[in-house]
């Protein structure tokens, strides 16, 4: 994934502090010679560690995405944790103004982030990530420039943004 990344010519890379996120991100830190650090804010949605049975977590993830101003599951709200994460954005690129950044994040946290932006269904996109996944896309136009791990066909009717 890291050679594929660096077509975007990104000067730092952010990292959610979870373990599985900032072991992805020394990865590709590694690979691409980057400064990377974490920060909490990248985090995914604050729900609890309950295993829940698939369906169960499915339809709790459907529910928050349906209803994004409130906390239908765990405890923010889908508008709450879209905003965290595009305040990480802005965070990372005041770092490096006139640069490109990458972000390490999770899946609820980036469909959240997705459907501030681009009008989709946040549930299939949600459903649609695979392991992993990217979107890069620019700003302020929010025009997207390459994907993977993401059913591009869910953007298909809305590449230009909302």
């Amino acid at each position: 994934m890291a050679e594929t990344l660096c077509r975007f010519l990104p000067a730092i890379l952010v990292s959610s502090t979870e373990p599985k996120a900032v072991q992805t991100a020394r990865l590709i830190a590694q690979q691409l010679g980057l400064e990377m650090t974490s920060r909490d804010g990248l985090r995914e949605h604050k729900r609890s560690g309950e295993f829940l049975p698939k369906s169960t977590f499915h339809s709790n993830i459907q529910a928050s995405f349906a209803n994004p101003t409130k906390v239908e599951f765990g405890r923010e709200s889908c508008d709450v944790l879209g905003l965290r994460i595009e305040d990480e954005v802005h965070k990372a690129l005041s770092r490096v103004p006139d640069s490109n950044v990458m972000l390490v994040t999770h899946g609820t946290a980036m469909t959240s982030f997705i459907m501030r932006h681009w009008q989709v269904d946040p549930f299939e996109v949600w459903k649609s990530l695979g392991l992993p996944a990217y979107l890069a896309f620019t700003l302020p136009t929010f025009d997207i420039v390459g994907m993977s791990g993401v059913d591009a066909s869910l953007f298909a009717k809305t590449a230009a943004g909302a």
